[in-house]
């Protein structure tokens, strides 16, 4: 615990990059996304485009 005490009394610490997202559908989508390139169901562009998509709303 000391070394996570020492990381935010420097003020090295940040927000999940997700917490500024418009909504939660952007999230779902990487999860996803990330799952089925792993598998081989989608492309990068494929789960950027879901991600776009669902981020605009």
């Amino acid at each position: 615990m000391q070394s996570a005490a020492d990381i935010i009394a420097a003020g090295d610490t940040a927000p999940m990059p997700d917490q500024g997202w418009p909504n939660a559908k952007a999230q779902s989508a990487l999860f996803i996304g990330t799952q089925q390139l792993f598998s081989d169901q989608a492309s990068v562009d494929d789960v950027l485009r879901a991600m776009d998509e669902a981020f605009a709303g």
